[in-house]
């Protein structure tokens, strides 16, 4: 195993020690606590030894629970202590993980997270736009025809909202309605209106790009875009453009906290995976049930933990390689960028982002040109600032061994 992609430290600034990153986490709430252990295993075909770091926090029950992983392995099992014998081989998480690579607005110092960002904001940008695109009199006949196709998968609280007089998807009025009771309603009160429809469903993508920060983002930024109808071919389009939209939104936020960036680039490792118990499209899905990532530390949780990274190693190391072998192309690199059945979205967007961030990638200006043009025409941002403005700088004085090992306090 080549060892050079994690034995080269990088330096952070000044004020981003360990009291300065303790007092940034310290917004979570009741903080990040870590705790250690050290094992060797016969993996791929040979004994390797490795380090595991856990961090926890409270979760929104005020229960603490796992919210993150660095695993590393031992270049030379033989030296235990010297910062630069460990590879950081994966970074696992979760909700409110110390990177912030899912957190919720509370604790983001921009004000919005990707949530709000991209699955909401985002998605509704796109929605519009195929809107803009068909024209109002396809697109009113293409909202009524999926609204009261009894085949079609619509949001129970997306026809309330269009039946609402105060267009409010939790209007009393309709409580506990079956989709038939409702389909019925929006038939009387729609079918010789069906420009009025798609009035109200504007309305309603239109609301999601003015919700205020810190609502919970369950009920509000994520569901939002699960509401949204699949009209002129919504959700391949969505589906294409969202790893581009996350990494984009990511950055975005970034620009006001460069300490986050510097630790989020400081903790890159060799792949980047969200965990999840019921998602398999921006997650890597497992079988941890109500031990949630706890489960790594069972026996089978162990050796599910152990296939996946290798899995999503090689899936991303062939994503970044493969982008960097055309990285002149900005058509190779937009089929390669808006391919819909990307896995593990969300790990990936960060891995991608920390290789633009550490100029592992480099795009050329035409690339990121076309890229912003692209993104545009559907009312969604390309990041080329980020991307150029941060570069980090070869340096001896800091591992990524030491900034894991400065993440949180020591669990008793």
């Amino acid at each position: 195993m080549s060892t050079t992609f994690d034995n080269v430290s990088y330096t952070v600034s000044p004020q981003t020690d360990k009291q300065a990153y303790m007092h940034m986490v310290g917004q979570f709430g009741g903080g990040i606590f870590r705790t250690m252990k050290q094992y060797t295993k016969f993996f791929m075909g040979k004994q390797r030894s490795f380090s595991q770091i856990s961090y926890s926090t409270k979760n929104k029950d005020g229960e603490d629970k796992i919210c993150a992983m660095s695993i590393f392995e031992k270049v030379d099992p033989l030296k235990d202590e010297e910062p630069h014998n460990y590879y950081h081989w994966a970074y696992l998480f979760t909700t409110n993980d110390p990177l912030n690579c899912d957190n919720f607005n509370k604790y983001s110092k921009s004000g919005k997270c990707v949530e709000q960002s991209a699955f909401c904001e985002g998605k509704a940008k796109v929605a519009l736009s195929i809107l803009k695109e068909m024209g109002d009199e396809e697109a009113a006949r293409e909202i009524w025809r999926v609204m009261i196709d009894k085949n079609e998968r619509v949001d129970l609280s997306l026809m309330v909202y269009c039946l609402s007089e105060t267009m409010d998807d939790n209007d009393k009025e309709f409580a506990g309605m079956k989709k038939e009771e409702l389909t019925r309603l929006l038939t009387e009160r729609y079918a010789h209106q069906q420009k009025a429809l798609m009035e109200r469903y504007v309305g309603f993508l239109e609301s999601c790009l003015c919700k205020p920060v810190n609502l919970p983002p369950l009920k509000n930024y994520k569901f939002a875009g699960r509401k949204m109808l699949n009209i002129g071919g919504f959700l391949d389009e969505w589906s294409a453009l969202a790893v581009p939209c996350v990494t984009t939104e990511r950055s975005l936020l970034q620009d006001s906290d460069q300490m986050e960036t510097e630790f989020l680039v400081g903790m890159r490792a060799r792949c980047v995976i969200e965990c999840s118990t019921n998602d398999k499209i921006w997650a890597y899905e497992y079988q941890g049930g109500d031990l949630k990532m706890a489960y790594f530390d069972t026996i089978r949780g162990h050796e599910e933990m152990f296939d996946m990274i290798d899995t999503v190693v090689h899936e991303q190391d062939g994503f970044i390689t493969a982008l960097g072998s055309v990285r002149d192309d900005a058509n190779a690199i937009k089929d390669l960028l808006l391919e819909p059945m990307l896995p593990h979205k969300l790990g990936l967007s960060i891995r991608m982002l920390q290789a633009l961030y550490t100029k592992e990638l480099v795009f050329t200006p035409d690339v990121h040109g076309s890229l912003a043009c692209l993104m545009a025409s559907y009312g969604l941002t390309w990041n080329t600032s980020t991307h150029s403005k941060f570069q980090v700088m070869p340096s001896v004085e800091r591992s990524i061994w030491d900034l894991a090992c400065s993440i949180g306090v020591p669990e008793d």
